[in-house]
């Protein structure tokens, strides 16, 4: 890598390499039966050259011909997109224990038995659908090296699955997951109660149409901060098209929603001590008690707004592809929820009529940036009295993110699924408008 970063030195007037390696391997089975088993491993470096103003950029899966990677970079310099700011210098990080040796020890047989291992003890607790159980084994190591004498490197590793319980006849269900940084056993209560929740939802029910209660589960909350992270992001507010421009320091929701970035929560996998960009990461707040504090940036979009770096540029997307082919932007990849002051059962109880948003379809859907939504429920269940009835038929949930999390009943005490991938909570939301496709 240093001899890459020097040759591109002598055409450029700045450079930086990132390098990212992955390995995984993983196994499925459903019903008892191994459905698919696989190992992967990839590896890649991105080049970018700063030369006069301007910004070139090329990646490769190797480093056999460094020289043509230094051509494709300098030959895209004639794309003329402009880059004023400066890679970044070394500095004090934050040390983070990420890696596991373990996870190098587990063998795809063990990861085919604790896959029907799972799928025995919730056929046990006698569900009535079928099983599909995944899990997977992994480590990735990430070095960036630039022309301002950073030279960072970071190893994670990363031990997970899940179980999915499909509705009888159908590819729709409930799952449960569980990700550590190192070979564990799952979480057998919260599976247990993922099971309840499926049994208590098998019938399906038509529901009322009309404004009520929604209580939006951590696997459907993205609907939501997809919609507050557009609009937060530093390239919206460059281009002021976010609906929050002009509003730091005022509030704009419910003063029970707090949302901040962690990147040292080593309470999940995927904490960093720097970025895609080697910029040292922090705790970053976004919004306070329903107060908007801050866009958050990566350098391009730090230097066109004259901020400081949050830290928060990251390559990728999420819509997939190699990661080393994307360039950094803003991304709020370690966003996190103040938890509040009530139970699952109990927010439950706090509907007298509405719905729980488990799953969704059509996330896209509707102006992003502008915070509008309308989503199908996959699967949705309807909630009377304080008590689930069932799942709902065809269900939608439609309004504006921001509007909607205005009206925040209550936001769970911690988070629903203790052994996930987010820790997020769940989130009770009042008068929203849900509507069925024959309404």
């Amino acid at each position: 890598m240093k001899e890459l970063l020097d040759k591109a030195l002598e055409a450029a007037d700045q450079a930086e390499v990132f390098h990212l390696a992955e390995e995984s391997i993983s196994a499925s089975v459903r019903n008892g039966r191994l459905k698919e088993m696989g190992t992967s491993i990839q590896s890649g470096y991105s080049l970018r050259i700063i030369k006069d103003g301007m910004l070139g950029t090329a990646y490769t899966k190797n480093l056999l011909d460094r020289e043509e990677l230094v051509r494709n970079a300098m030959a895209s310099l004639k794309g003329r997109v402009e880059a004023s700011f400066t890679f970044p210098g070394p500095g004090e990080m934050a040390e983070l224990d990420t890696y596991d040796d373990s996870v190098e020890k587990v063998s795809p047989g063990e990861l085919q038995e604790r896959a029907s291992g799972i799928v025995d003890f919730i056929d046990g607790l006698d569900v009535e659908g079928e099983v599909s159980v995944g899990v997977g084994s992994g480590s990735d190591r990430i070095r960036i090296v630039n022309s301002s004498g950073l030279d960072v490197s970071q190893a994670s590793s990363e031990y997970g699955g899940a179980a999915l319980l499909h509705y009888p006849g159908t590819e729709t269900g409930i799952y449960a997951s569980f990700q550590w940084p190192a070979p564990s056993d799952p979480d057998w209560d919260y599976i247990e109660k993922q099971v309840d929740l499926y049994k208590a939802t098998i019938p399906q029910v038509d529901i009322p149409t009309g404004r009520m209660k929604v209580l939006f589960m951590p696997t459907s909350l993205y609907a939501l901060t997809w919609r507050l992270g557009a609009g937060a992001s530093g390239k919206s507010f460059h281009t002021e098209t976010s609906p929050l421009l002009g509003r730091a320091g005022q509030k704009v929701l419910s003063e029970k929603i707090s949302i901040y970035n962690d990147p040292h929560d080593l309470s999940v996998t995927g904490a960093r001590a720097f970025d895609d960009e080697g910029v040292a990461t922090r705790r970053l707040s976004v919004f306070d008690r329903g107060v908007f504090l801050t866009p958050y940036v990566n350098l391009d979009y730090a230097d066109k707004l004259g901020m400081e770096p949050t830290a928060t540029g990251y390559r990728g997307s999420m819509w997939g592809g190699e990661t080393v082919a994307h360039q950094p932007t803003p991304s709020l990849r370690h966003l996190r929820f103040t938890y509040g002051d009530s139970g699952f059962d109990e927010m439950l109880r706090m509907m007298d009529r509405g719905v729980v948003v488990f799953g969704l379809l059509g996330a896209h859907s509707g102006n992003i940036l502008n915070g509008d939504l309308s989503v199908g429920m996959n699967p949705g269940f309807f909630v009377e009295d304080g008590e689930i009835k069932g799942r709902v038929r065809d269900g939608m949930v439609a309004g504006n993110a921001y509007e909607m999390l205005q009206n925040v009943e209550a936001v769970q005490n911690g988070p629903y699924n203790p052994a996930g991938g987010s820790r997020h909570p769940c989130i009770l939301l009042d008068d929203v408008s849900v509507s069925t496709r024959e309404s």
